[in-house]
C-alpha cells in the first residue's frame, strides 16, 4: 500500500474535501485505498455500483433500491453517522447536470463531518460549480515493489494446494517483475497465477508470457502496433558506435536496481538520422530483441483524425498506453512525417501534437525508451533536435567497403547461398554508395536471374545487377552530401 496516497486522501478529508475523484485504471487498489482510510480513521466504509446498489462489505449490509441514484442521495444525505462511500462507476453520471446538482447539496449537507464520495472509473469533462468541490487524487500504477508482494502471496496461497517451484535467478525475477509494470493487480495476479499453475513453475520463459499478456492489451487499444522480433544485432553490419552505445545501456535492462543504486534512470531514446535504406529501422527491432522488451509501432495515421481535438486525445492516450505498458521500445519510424510542422492548414493540430510529444518527452513516467528514425532533417522542426530532448542524435551513413562486404555475406547466407566461388571484395569494390537495403535487392535480383537460367548465383549475376542499377546516392546525391555536412558536427557517427 502507498503510504504517500493513503497520507494525501487523509488530508483531503481533514481539509473538507467531500467529493474525491481516484484516477486509476485499477478499481482494486482504490477500494483497498478507501478501505485503509476507512479504518484508520475510524469512519464506515461503503461501495456503491449500478447493478448492485448501495451495500457495506464489512456487514453485507445492502441498502434496497439505492441502485436509483435519487435515492442513493438521499440515503446518504439522511444518514445518522459519517461514512466514506466508493461509487464504482460512477464518472459518466457526472455529466448530468441534475446529478451536479444533488452533489452540491450533498457536499453543502456533509460540510461538518469526515464523510466524502470517491469517484473511479473513466474520465469525463467536469464543469463548474462542481469541478470547484472536486478533489483529484493521481493514484500510480503498481509499482514492481507491490508485484513482489501479490508474487510472495500467490506462490503461498498455491503451495498450500500444490507442488509449486520457482526456478528462476533473482536478475530475471527482476526482469519478470519488471516487465509485469503497466497491468493492474488484478491483471498480474491472473497472469501469475496463470503461469505458475501451467507448468507448476516459475522460469525465466515465462518472462515472455508475460511480454505476451501485454501485447493483448495493446492490440485491443488499436493505437499502437505490437511487432514481433526476430532480428539480432549480427544481423547488422557496421553501426559499431550505435551498438556499443546500446550495449553499455543494456546495464539498466539487465541490472535495473544496479543501475538505479548508482544514480541512473532509464534512458529517454534515440534519434537515427541518416540515408534510407542504411539499417536505421532495422536496428529498432534488433535493440527490442536484444534488450528482451517488447517493441511498438507508432503509427501517426491512426492518430491523426478530421475531428476537431480528436487526433490530441488520440496521441494522448497512445502515449498513455506506452507508459503503462512500460518498459518498451516505442518506434516512431520517419518521424519527420509523423510530425512534420502543417502551419495554419491543419488548424494548428500537428503544432499541438509536436508540442504534446515533446512536453510527454521530458515529463514521462514509465520506462519508454523511444526510437526515432528520419530521413530528411528539413522537415523535422527544430525543437525536436535540440538537445535533451533524445540521449543522443546518431548519423547513419552509407556503409563503407568492409560493411558493404559483411551486409553481402549476411543476404547470402540467409537464402542459404554459397558465396565460395564469388569475390566480395570486388562487389563491395563496385558497389560503392549502396546503401544496405539496395545491396539486399542486389542479392535478390541476381538470385531471380539465376532461377530463371537454372543455375546457382554468380559473380556475373550480381555484377549485372550492379551494371542495371543506380543507387540513390548517385540520385540525390547533392541531398546526401548536405545532409552529411548538416550531421557532422551536431550527431554522433553511428558507424
Amino acid at each position: 500500500m502507498n503510504d504517500q496516497i493513503l497520507n494525501e486522501v487523509e488530508i483531503l478529508l481533514k481539509s473538507h474535501y467531500h467529493l474525491i475523484n481516484i484516477e486509476t485504471v485499477d478499481d482494486d487498489r482504490a477500494e483497498a485505498i478507501v478501505r485503509e482510510v476507512s479504518k484508520s480513521l475510524n469512519v464506515p466504509f461503503f461501495i456503491w455500483s449500478l447493478h448492485r446498489g448501495l451495500y457495506s462489505p464489512k456487514y453485507k449490509d445492502v441498502y434496497p433500491d439505492t441502485e436509483n441514484l435519487d435515492n442513493l442521495f438521499t440515503h446518504i444525505s439522511g444518514a445518522i453517522s459519517e461514512g466514506l462511500y466508493l461509487l464504482k462507476g460512477f464518472k459518466p453520471f457526472l455529466n448530468d447536470q441534475k446529478v451536479n446538482s444533488h452533489l452540491i447539496s450533498l457536499v453543502d449537507r456533509l460540510k461538518n463531518d469526515s464523510s466524502a464520495l470517491f469517484f473511479t472509473g473513466k474520465g469525463a469533462q467536469i464543469e463548474d460549480p462542481l469541478r470547484s468541490h472536486l478533489a483529484t487524487v493521481k493514484l500510480p500504477l503498481p509499482s514492481e515493489e507491490d508485484f513482489r508482494i501479490l508474487l510472495k502471496q500467490i506462490y503461498s496461497d498455491l503451495k498450500r494446494k500444490e507442488h509449486i517451484e520457482l526456478n528462476i535467478t533473482k536478475s530475471d525475477l527482476d526482469k519478470l517483475l519488471m516487465n509485469l509494470k503497466g497491468l493492474t493487480l488484478f491483471e498480474a495476479k491472473k497472469v501469475l497465477t496463470m503461469i505458475i499453475v501451467e507448468d507448476g513453475d516459475l522460469t525465466k520463459s515465462d518472462i515472455q508470457l508475460v511480454i505476451d499478456s501485454k501485447k493483448k492489451l495493446i492490440e485491443k487499444e488499436g493505437l499502437l502496433e505490437y511487432y514481433a522480433i526476430d532480428e539480432k544485432f549480427e544481423d547488422i553490419a557496421g553501426l559499431n558506435g550505435l551498438k556499443n552505445w546500446l550495449q553499455k545501456r543494456r546495464v539498466f535492462i539487465e541490472e535495473p536496481e544496479k543501475a538505479k543504486q548508482a544514480g541512473l534512470s532509464f534512458p529517454k531514446g534515440i534519434l537515427l538520422l541518416g540515408v534510407p535504406g542504411t539499417g536505421k529501422s532495422l536496428c529498432a527491432k534488433a535493440v527490442s530483441k536484444e534488450w528482451g522488451l517488447p517493441l511498438l509501432k507508432m503509427d501517426p495515421a491512426k492518430l491523426y483524425s478530421k475531428y476537431i481535438g480528436d487526433t490530441e486525445a488520440k496521441f494522448s492516450k497512445a502515449m498513455r498506453l506506452s507508459e503503462r505498458m512500460a518498459p518498451l521500445i516505442l518506434w516512431i519510424d520517419e518521424i519527420e512525417k509523423a510530425f512534420a510542422s502543417g502551419g495554419d492548414a491543419d488548424g494548428g493540430v500537428s503544432q499541438r501534437v509536436i508540442g504534446s510529444f515533446l512536453t510527454w518527452m521530458q515529463e514521462r513516467k514509465g520506462d519508454v525508451f523511444v526510437i526515432a528514425t528520419a530521413n530528411n532533417v528539413e522537415k523535422l522542426p527544430p525543437e525536436f533536435l535540440r538537445k535533451g530532448r533524445f540521449d543522443e542524435l546518431f548519423f547513419v551513413d552509407l556503409p563503407d567497403h568492409s560493411t558493404r562486404k559483411e551486409i553481402l555475406k549476411i543476404h547470402l547466407s540467409r537464402r542459404n547461398i554459397s558465396f565460395e566461388e564469388i569475390d566480395l571484395d570486388s562487389i563491395a569494390q563496385q558497389s560503392e554508395g549502396f546503401s544496405g537495403a539496395e545491396l539486399e535487392q542486389l542479392v535478390i535480383g541476381a538470385l531471380y536471374s539465376s532461377l530463371s537460367n537454372n543455375s546457382d548465383i554468380s559473380q556475373k549475376d550480381l555484377e549485372n545487377e550492379l551494371a542495371a542499377t543506380s543507387p540513390l546516392s548517385h540520385t540525390f546525391g547533392e541531398r546526401i552530401q548536405a545532409l552529411r555536412s548538416w550531421a557532422e558536427t551536431r550527431t554522433v557517427s553511428a558507424n
